[in-house]
């Protein structure tokens, strides 16, 4: 002792026994348990839409509510989805308790700060008791079937409990903070949890996973003062990008969102603030950056 145990498969489960070879006679297999290779990190950007090799690792144990790659649930085509019968359905026992982890590691390059994460998701579950949970973790934290994530050093939970959904939502956030993650390997983990007082089929199913650094960040912390009867400040956050032609700012006294063809009230502004000029009194306006 000890062995080097090479040639193995990443991302995979190997259980392993070792014997005392006595010449002519041999002992009994002691095992060694188990133990799981890790995954070749996936790099940034990254996208996946299950319709291929995906190398997520499904965290399911003895759960009668496991994860499965398959294409019952999909946005369109394949997806993960929780399954009680290895995937032939995209159902849930509701009568048993479950806790599974599906999860991907991704490399995050040195200087990262902000990036732009997406995912189609669809649960139904129950109230408070079955739903689906996203974490940010190091891979140093092993997800383990049947214990819940719960906040701890360097785990950030992305977004609240997805579920009471009966059609694909997607959820989006264009300011995730990845800066406690740079130069160093990070692991998404989509989570299952249910309990045992009954629930609302279909479980969790989540497809099309986007996790990008955008070339240019929006600005942040957007706030008004000084309103008078034609005038008013806005403020907001520089951009980590320092972008070269500075803001654009558009405002209007209808509540509709720019888009990205929508030509600015204000081109290539400078820095925050700007003191917006001819509005109209009495009137209430909505802006952006």
């Amino acid at each position: 002792s000890p062995l080097n145990a090479t040639g193995l498969t990443s991302a995979s489960t190997y259980y392993w026994w070792v014997r005392s070879d006595c010449g002519g006679d041999a002992s009994t297999w002691a095992s060694g348990g188990s133990f799981t290779t890790t995954q070749i990190a996936a790099t940034l950007p990254y996208t996946q839409d299950f319709s291929g090799a995906n190398n997520f690792s499904f965290v399911n144990g003895a759960q009668i509510n496991q994860w499965v790659n398959g294409s019952v649930a999909g946005n369109p085509g394949n997806s993960i989805y929780i399954s009680n019968d290895l995937g032939v359905s995209n159902f849930y026992a509701t009568e048993s308790t479950s806790v599974t982890q599906a999860y991907r590691d991704i490399a995050i390059q040195s200087g990262t700060t902000t990036a732009t994460f997406s995912f189609d998701w669809n649960a139904n579950g129950e109230s408070t008791y079955d739903y689906l949970r996203v974490w940010l973790v190091p891979t140093s934290f092993i997800p383990v079937a049947g214990t819940q994530i719960t906040a701890g050093t360097g785990r950030i939970q992305v977004g609240t409990n997805f579920n009471q959904q009966t059609t694909w939502q997607t959820y989006s956030n264009a300011t995730l903070d990845l800066s406690s993650f740079a130069n160093a390997t990070m692991r998404l983990v989509f989570e299952w949890r249910n309990d045992s007082s009954g629930g609302t089929q279909t479980p969790a199913a989540v497809d099309n996973i986007s996790l990008l650094i955008p070339s240019c960040v929006a600005p942040t912390a957007l706030a008004s003062s000084t309103i008078a009867t034609t005038t008013a400040t806005l403020n907001w956050t520089a951009s980590s990008s320092n972008p070269s032609n500075g803001y654009d700012i558009y405002y209007s006294t209808t509540n509709t969102t720019p888009l990205a063809g929508t030509t600015p009230t204000v081109n290539n502004h400078t820095a925050s603030p700007l003191n917006a000029t001819g509005l109209t009194s009495a009137s209430t306006y909505y802006w952006w950056v």
